[in-house]
Parts: C-alpha cells; structure tokens; sequence
C-alpha cells in the first residue's frame, strides 16, 4: 500500500473518513490510555487480550473485503457471507471493497505500533530485548491462523 503522501488527496481524504478509520482512532485512544495504567502483570494480559481482539476483528474484516473485491472482479456476485460494508460506496464495486480493506490494513498497522508499546512496557523499554525479538520477518496477519486459539484463564 502506498504512503499517504504519494497518494492522490481524493484518496486520503476517503480513508480518513471512513467509519472504520474513525472508530480506529478512537480505539487507539482507549487502548493507549489503557496501556499507561496497566501495573501488574494481570493488567498487561488483559490489555493484550483486548488488544488482540481488536486486531483479529480488523484482519478478519479486511481479509472478507479482499475476498470480495477478488469475486466481483471475476465477474459473481457480492456473497451471502460478505462483512458488513462500513462505507457508503456502491456494493457492487470491488473499488469500495479494496477502500474498506485497505481502511483495515491501515488500522491493523495502527494496532500493532499500540502492540509494540505494550512490548517496550512489558520489558522495561529494555532496548537489548526489543532488538532480539524484533530480528523476524512480519508474519502477516494473524487472523485464521492454526494456534492461535488461547485457553482462558480459570
């Protein structure tokens, strides 16, 4: 996805307001706050679980926008099972399914710089352990992944 600076305004003007960008800067707001008053470490494990949620919600989204953007471009019809469409453009248009999943990719990213946060808190903006975990390719997205299912807590 391009830079916001090398895309045309008409561009940035709709990913700033669509509806899932404005909730998403809202989220961040919460989520941020939230991670400046976890203490214990019972807080930083719900912090995760909400931020968790909250990426999986978005990545599952734009995954079920990517999907349906590449059917109508093979000429079928918009399915049973889409995502709700946040944005007011045309259903029919894979255009306005590849806004709303680049909206989301955007978000995700977003998401993961608050994840970086609570990383940098949680070993105590140690830079020797950031730099050690941080040396792994990007494993992409995390939604529908095998292991990702976590057992609660009793």
């Amino acid at each position: 996805m391009p830079l916001l600076n090398d895309m045309p305004l008409e561009r940035t003007d709709q990913i700033f307001r669509h509806p899932i960008h404005q909730d998403g800067v809202g989220t961040l707001v919460r989520l941020i706050t939230a991670l400046r008053q976890c203490r214990s470490a019972e807080d930083f494990y719900d912090f995760q679980q909400d931020l968790l949620a909250r990426v999986l919600e978005v990545q599952e989204h734009r995954a079920g926008c990517r999907r349906v953007a590449t059917l109508l471009r093979q000429g079928k019809a918009v399915p049973a099972d889409a995502p709700e469409l946040r944005s007011t453009g045309p259903a029919t248009s894979p255009e306005t399914w590849d806004l709303e999943a680049d909206v989301c990719e955007r978000v995700d990213r977003q998401l993961r710089s608050v994840a970086d946060g609570l990383a940098w808190r949680v070993f105590s903006y140690d830079r020797r352990v950031i730099i050690a975990l941080s040396r792994n390719q990007h494993p992409g997205p995390m939604a529908g992944k095998k292991g990702l299912v976590t057992n609660a807590r009793s």
